[in-house]
């Protein structure tokens, strides 16, 4: 870009870089419990449907339908009780 008066102006860039961490509170013993993930192979926290919600800020319903898509591991209790794994949710 030039001036009037024939200087050349030049373009300052400046890049921002933000890093964020995330911090999940469970206030009941309810919504987790120990479990072991036959897909991840290994021992994991393991959640209940309304936590799993909670944890990744979407409906009970969006927790449902990618369990059932298969994009989230689980586990079902005798009761029938549907047990989402911690680290497949949050991967």
């Amino acid at each position: 870009m030039d001036t009037e008066d024939g200087m050349k102006m030049r373009k300052r860039i400046t890049k921002f870089t933000v890093e964020t961490e995330r911090t999940l509170i469970f206030r009941s013993r309810r919504d987790k419990q120990a479990g072991w993930c036959a897909v991840c192979g290994a021992e994991a926290e393991m959640l209940t449907v309304d936590g799993a919600a909670r944890a990744a800020g979407v409906s009970e319903l969006a927790i449902w339908r990618r369990a059932e898509a298969g994009s989230l591991h689980f586990i079902e209790d005798a009761e029938g009780r549907l047990f989402v794994c911690l680290t497949s949710l949050l991967g």
